[in-house]
């Protein structure tokens, strides 16, 4: 503890600075350049850059969620509240849908999280936008690409998938891989892109009975945007089997990455649990037992639930 919170603490207030919060994670732990971080009198405020809000969400400067969520588990006792601002944006895209879209389910699964008075109206404009659009997702119209690059994420995908062991001790009734991720309003095209689409898809994904499991893998990557990346592909998932986004087809399913299976069940059924889980060869080192017990936590009742798993790099391809 320092002499300013020395200080503070005397006077019965309390007051850390993003210098103070990261010390107390830890000696191993670097605090994301772009993010801005304080506590005052129990509450911690966060700030992103524009160009973070409209960027890639696994990035430290993005990746807002998971950079709180990690603060949170570990200083709970001393954190009543979060809440989160950003600069403004100059363009209104896919990442800025997107980022908004998390901002949302973040407010509505984390009871202590808000945004900032000075975004109260930007907030609500775009939860007004969004619960008036008719929302329709793309799926997969081609097998998965041939891999040939071995020791990628792509790789250890196909392997892990090849060998149907996603999760220790779990058998799945399906498993695959690439499933498409990419928001449209009303149809889907270039034009009507609301989320980046392109290439953005769930690594690996299962069905288990009622349980519906997505995987998000992570090869000689340590950064903690990971829990960004598989909370979002949860709460995606949540409102796609809630019907919140639809699949608009205009023949029969196609069978590509078992796509026919997946649009049967979602269908026909609504996941009692949606589980999502870190696949991992290493993993941060705030990506620990006590920040996973935090998220279920904070998740229970709400039929999501979070894992990790430890993959071995030794493997090859049949």
């Amino acid at each position: 503890m320092n002499g300013t919170e020395v200080l503070c603490l005397r006077n019965g207030c309390s007051t850390m600075n993003k210098k103070d919060i990261f010390n107390r994670l830890g000696d191993r732990v670097a605090a994301p350049r772009n993010m801005d971080f304080s506590i005052t009198n129990r509450v911690m405020r966060v700030d992103l850059k524009a160009g973070d809000v409209c960027s890639n969400m696994q990035t430290n400067g993005s990746a807002f969620e998971s950079w709180v969520l990690c603060i949170m588990s570990k200083l709970q006792s001393e954190i009543d509240r979060v809440t989160l601002s950003w600069e403004d944006c100059t363009t209104i895209d896919g990442h800025y849908h997107r980022f908004m879209y998390r901002v949302m389910k973040s407010c509505e699964y984390f009871n202590w999280f808000s945004v900032a008075d000075n975004k109260r109206q930007e907030y609500s404009e775009f939860i007004t936008q969004f619960k008036n659009t008719k929302f329709v997702i793309n799926y997969p119209e081609k097998a998965a690409q041939k891999i040939v690059n071995a020791k990628s994420e792509a790789f250890f995908e196909r392997k892990l998938l090849e060998s149907r062991c996603l999760f220790k001790g779990v058998k799945f009734d399906i498993i695959d891989q690439q499933l498409p991720v990419g928001v449209f309003k009303n149809e889907v095209s270039r034009e009507t892109e609301y989320f980046t689409a392109k290439k953005s898809a769930i690594d690996l994904w299962g069905i288990r009975a009622d349980e519906f499991w997505v995987f998000e893998l992570k090869y000689d990557n340590k950064m903690v945007g990971i829990i960004t990346e598989l909370l979002f592909y949860m709460w995606f998932c949540q409102d796609l089997f809630q019907h919140k986004f639809y699949y608009h087809l205009k023949s029969a399913p196609l069978a590509y990455r078992s796509f026919d299976k997946l649009y049967h069940f979602w269908k026909n059924q609504n996941p009692k649990t949606i589980v999502g889980v870190m696949l991992y060869d290493n993993i941060h080192p705030l990506v620990d037992e006590i920040l996973i017990d935090y998220i279920n936590a904070q998740f229970k009742e709400k039929s999501l639930e979070i894992k990790t798993q430890e993959f071995s790099t030794e493997l090859t391809l049949q």
